[in-house]
């Protein structure tokens, strides 16, 4: 069996990022995808209109199914969306501290649009970084998570 990434991550309805995306990446590694969404996006290619997150207990209960099934030995996080996902994810981790872990700590979408309070979900993202294998910001995210123009 292929190895298996569980991808939390926000459904980008014009397909260029988020659970698409990440499915078609771990696809193309020779991995199989599966999936914990976290948020429905409203957005094109262009611009992005507003969210909704899905509850904690939902994305607990997607990733509890999957993780339960499927020999999972990576997780990859996109967009959270709210402090209780990042909360759920790292409170996953923790129950599964085994896993490889990849951390892209989504703040705002390709277009610039935000997907949250940037100074809320920059807090909240402490907690995952220590737990991370591997982190993967762009250049807005590294800046707000380290407090460093250059």
């Amino acid at each position: 069996m292929r190895p298996t990434v569980l991808c939390f991550s926000g459904l980008d309805p014009s397909g260029g990022a988020g659970l698409q995306a990440d499915i078609e990446v771990v696809g193309q590694s020779g991995s199989h995808a599966a999936i914990a969404c976290t948020a429905l996006t409203i957005q094109n290619s262009q611009q992005v209109f507003g969210f909704e997150a899905t509850s904690k207990e939902l994305l607990l209960a997607q990733a509890n199914a999957v993780i339960n099934d499927l020999p999972i030995n990576t997780v990859k996080s996109g967009m959270l969306g709210t402090t209780d996902n990042i909360a759920a994810l790292a409170e996953f981790l923790t129950e599964h501290a085994h896993l490889n872990y990849v951390l892209d700590p989504v703040l705002v979408a390709n277009s610039g649009g935000h997907l949250g309070d940037m100074a809320t979900l920059v807090e909240a993202f402490k907690v995952l970084i220590p737990r991370a294998t591997l982190i993967t910001p762009n250049t807005v995210e590294l800046r707000a998570l380290t407090g460093c123009e250059d």
